[in-house]
């Protein structure tokens, strides 16, 4: 752990026999250095939502260096009266060195109609470390409206009209 300490050093057992072991020990002070660092990290970064719908984002925070250190988190906040709304359940965390935790990013579609399919939001999280402000890490997630209704595109098998094989397989 980075802090001061004292090493010592002690010879136990010495042949042939000294006269005296007044010399066999020894001790120096010393400073490990703290060192900080920050890791975010997202299993499935890209997601498909229906129009209207939402999506949650699971980021992984792990604390990379040797010293207790706050994560900050930082993230562009959207505009009023924009089609996407996204927001983190916590703005920061504590960790000890090495511990990890989980924070949610929870990105919607709030827009009056529902957005049209091929929509996209991305938003970019980043972890900042508090220790030292120039170690930081970010996760980027894409959310996309997907087409929840393929069966009334113009090249579906009856045209923009839904078939009955149509029917049956959304069934």
């Amino acid at each position: 752990k980075a802090g001061e300490h004292t090493i010592y050093v002690v010879i136990a057992d010495c042949s042939p026999e000294e006269a005296s072991t007044k010399n066999n020990e020894a001790n120096r002070d010393i400073t490990i250095i703290g060192r900080y660092g920050v890791n975010l990290s997202c299993a499935n970064p890209e997601k498909s939502i229906p129009s209207g719908g939402y999506a949650t984002y699971n980021i992984t925070v792990k604390n990379t260096g040797n010293m207790e250190d706050a994560i900050r988190f930082v993230y562009p906040r959207p505009l009023p009266g924009e089609d996407w709304s996204y927001h983190l359940n916590k703005d920061s965390v504590e960790l000890t060195p090495g511990e990890s935790t989980e924070i949610v990013l929870t990105v919607a579609d709030v827009s009056d109609a529902g957005l049209p399919a091929g929509s996209s939001c991305e938003v970019e999280v980043i972890g900042i470390s508090q220790g030292d402000p120039t170690k930081s890490d970010s996760v980027l997630t894409k959310t996309t409206v997907g087409d929840w209704n393929p069966w009334n595109d113009p090249d579906s098998d009856g045209g923009e009209s839904i078939t009955t094989a149509e029917l049956q397989e959304a069934i």
